[in-house]
């Protein structure tokens, strides 16, 4: 049988297949035309099975017996090696999990630097808004030397610069 033929004589059943299961009829058809070579295997032609579905001892039906090409030992490699494979998965889940718990001290350590250096930022700009106002101050000051003499005006003590505590510090004679 070719494929179109094939294909239009499993459309009916496949669409009532998805109906009860939910698996697509295009799933169900490309599968059977995979196990059952597009109807053509001994399993299509003599048993009308077109997915090699094989029976235990539970079974009360009938049954049909034929060679396979399957084998213990293939089935064995093939478990052998996906238990590899899902314990190496399970090692790059790992280290995956390690990785994000890691990135997320990353990140809260991140935040509490961003927290530290804003509160300093806002510090700092409130230093530099003191000493502006100060120097306003002083500059009103000394255009008006009156204020100084104010009850109502801040007293201001300046520390003496470098040069006026050497020259207090000179020798009566050198003077």
């Amino acid at each position: 049988m070719n494929p179109s033929e094939f294909i239009m004589r499993l459309t009916t059943a496949a669409v009532a297949s998805f109906k009860a299961t939910g698996v697509p009829a295009s799933i169900t058809i490309a599968q059977a035309a995979l196990e059952s070579a597009w109807g053509e295997s001994g399993l299509a032609r003599n048993g009308n099975n077109l997915f090699g579905i094989k029976a235990d001892s539970l079974w009360r039906g009938q049954t049909l017996t034929l060679n396979t090409k399957e084998s213990y030992e293939t089935s064995a490699y093939e478990m052998k090696s996906l238990k590899k494979r899902i314990i190496h998965m399970k090692k790059k889940l790992t280290v995956a999990q390690l990785e994000a718990q890691e990135t997320e001290k990353l990140r809260e350590e991140v935040e509490k630097l961003r927290v530290q250096c804003e509160t300093e930022k806002k510090a700092s700009q409130a230093k530099e808004q003191k000493i502006s106002s100060l120097e306003h101050e002083l500059l009103q000051l000394k255009r008006n030397p009156t204020m100084a003499a104010s009850p109502s005006a801040p007293v201001i003590h300046l520390k003496p610069s470098a040069h006026d505590v050497m020259q207090s510090k000179k020798k009566w004679w050198a003077i």
